[in-house]
């Protein structure tokens, strides 16, 4: 192990290993909780964040990587990520309620508006 990083609250630990990955650990059971393989090369140190919601690492790929640990942050990220796909695929945004957002059902819904148009002058045409 290169380097560690013991969280304020003492319940979690993230290492830096050899292998280009940077991994969190239960402080209190010693079970792997999550492995990060973002960099290229060997990773020399990791730091937790004061609050533990965020992971710092270096490596020898000459980059930082910072790793939001935060399930609420984690979840938004993810649903910012997703907003182009969910706002051209409203049948999917209703089925994810969490990325339910003013953002990303303004548009869906305009573009459900748009498609019901579209399918009931086909129907009128048949």
């Amino acid at each position: 192990m290169k380097s560690a990083s013991l969280s304020q609250d003492c319940k979690s630990i993230a290492s830096a290993a050899h292998d280009k990955t940077v991994k969190l650990w239960s402080a209190k059971s010693g079970k792997l909780l999550h492995s990060f393989n973002e960099h290229k090369s060997d990773v020399t140190s990791v730091v937790l964040s004061q609050d533990g919601n965020t992971i710092a690492s270096a490596s020898y790929d000459s980059t930082i990587k910072l790793r939001n640990l935060n399930p609420d942050g984690l979840v938004e990220l993810g649903c910012n990520k997703l907003e182009g796909y969910l706002i051209d695929a409203p049948e999917k945004l209703k089925e994810l309620k969490v990325c339910q957002n003013k953002i990303i059902l303004n548009p869906a819904a305009s573009i459900l508006v748009k498609r019901s148009e579209v399918s009931a002058r086909e129907k009128k045409r048949e």
